[in-house]
């Protein structure tokens, strides 16, 4: 367990050296999180995308879409099958193109963050 350290200026409040990097996200916390333990195992671009697609509008148009994806692309979850399409498949008729932009634009940022 991180022993905790400097208080944080606007709530009195000792973070821990993990805290004080999650405070410097402009993500939630757990997104944060997500986004650092990605980095460490060597998969930031990963981490990234996954954090960008948990932030933005879903990528798929219609809901129902990926009921006919699942039969398509196998995945262990929601999320993994839209990392799959984002990643493989963006000219898809399924996904918003809006979306996947601004899903890009938040990976591309959170990269430039981390580096």
């Amino acid at each position: 367990m991180n022993k905790p350290s400097k208080k944080h200026p606007s709530s009195g409040v000792r973070l821990t050296p993990l805290g004080r990097r999650l405070a410097a996200l402009p993500l939630h916390p757990r997104l944060g999180r997500l986004l650092l333990a990605g980095a460490q195992a060597g998969l930031p671009r990963e981490a990234a995308t996954l954090a960008a697609l948990l932030s933005e509008k879903d990528i798929l148009a219609q809901p129902h879409a990926a009921r006919r994806r699942e039969a398509v692309f196998e995945a262990d979850s929601d999320l993994l099958q839209r990392l799959d399409l984002f990643e493989h498949h963006r000219s898809s008729p399924d996904l918003d193109p809006a979306a996947v932009r601004a899903v890009e634009r938040l990976r591309d940022e959170l990269l430039r963050i981390m580096k």
